[in-house]
């Protein structure tokens, strides 16, 4: 790359994708620290890593689906990549999700009653929880997932654009100069 011309666009990787390397020069290129003196590769890498799960969550990028069957306390244990829940059904009933106190004041005896194509679903203690009790039921959970971190210089983001590369460098480079 000539001196003081800086390119934040497309990468190299397969597809015109941006691969790891391509983001980091793209980077210590606008900072003019290609011998990275001022900022290192590993500090560098944890600003694309962190731009990347931010773009994914905020975007919903990488989306996934499970199906499985609940425990027999009507629990479901969620995915360890999952980022945020998109859906949860229960055959042809869909889950709502509630907080504690809608929860708790269903689940309490002769407070509420509930229709039967309604089922309740609250986040506590690290498993989702069924009101009424969906026991040993089957289920399809749709969730944002995490993306895989970037780490060997091939590595490309999945599910991005050639463009939001740029958002990429953007965010890492924004980064380092709140260093400063």
């Amino acid at each position: 790359m000539s001196e003081g011309v800086v390119t934040l666009g497309v990468g190299s990787g397969v597809d015109g994708l941006c691969t790891l390397t391509d983001l980091r020069e793209g980077v210590f290129d606008f900072l003019r620290d290609t011998d990275r003196v001022f900022t290192t590769e590993a500090m560098v890498t944890k600003w694309i890593n962190e731009a990347y799960r931010d773009l994914n969550a905020r975007l919903r990028l990488l989306q996934d689906e499970v199906e499985g069957t609940t425990s027999a306390t009507g629990t479901i244990t969620p995915p360890t990549d999952m980022v945020e829940m998109m859906s949860l059904w229960f055959v042809d009933v869909p889950g709502t999700i509630v907080d504690d106190t809608v929860f708790e004041s269903y689940s309490e005896p002769g407070i509420h009653s509930l229709d039967n194509d309604v089922i309740l679903v609250r986040y506590f203690n690290g498993v989702f929880e069924t009101y009424p009790t969906w026991a040993d039921g089957d289920y399809k959970l749709r969730y944002v997932a995490r993306p895989a971190e970037l780490s060997s210089a091939l590595d490309q983001p999945t599910a991005l654009t050639p463009e939001m590369c740029v958002r990429l460098r953007k965010y890492a480079l924004s980064e380092a100069y709140s260093r400063e």
